[in-house]
């Protein structure tokens, strides 16, 4: 699952079978779904192994506005971004109206290698995408690329 959306609530509690796992509850107001069931409202569970990140629940803050690639959801319900920082980005304004997105990473290494499997794949991207995931180095990139790139890939996972 794919979406883009505003987090409403973070709250860390104990897993409901494993009470000894601590979990952060996240909640976003979905506000567009790139990939996956269409919804108002998503809320997840997330597992937090190191003490240092229930302190910081896991750096999920009310009102921050993310693009986050979510992993099929477990048995025992838990899911968490692709990649963990890898699959969660921030959007922040970028100016004259634009949006970026940037993972907990930068996006340090985040198209390595995709232009290669695009084209052995015979998938055709726009040429301000294919600049993006060509261009080396860390930094913002723009959320319309970034979501015309998800939306292509979606597409062609969806016709398999």
């Amino acid at each position: 699952m794919v979406v883009q959306g505003w987090v409403t609530s973070v709250v860390l509690e104990p897993h409901e079978q494993l009470k000894n796992l601590m979990t952060v509850v996240v909640t976003l107001q979905v506000e567009e779904t790139l990939k996956g069931e269409n919804l108002k409202t998503l809320t997840f569970r997330q597992a937090v192994i190191d003490k240092r990140d229930q302190q910081q629940y896991l750096g999920y803050r009310t009102g921050q506005h993310v693009l986050l690639v979510l992993i099929k959801p477990s048995k025992l319900g838990l899911t968490s971004p692709a990649g963990m920082e890898q699959g969660r980005f921030l959007i922040e304004p970028q100016g004259a109206g634009k949006l970026s997105a940037t993972n907990g990473f930068g996006n340090a290494g985040l198209f390595r290698g995709l232009n290669s499997q695009l084209q052995a794949k015979s998938i055709p991207v726009a040429p301000e995408v294919r600049e993006m995931i060509t261009k080396r180095g860390t930094g913002p990139v723009s959320l319309e690329h970034l979501k015309r790139l998800i939306r292509t890939i979606a597409a062609t996972d969806s016709t398999k």
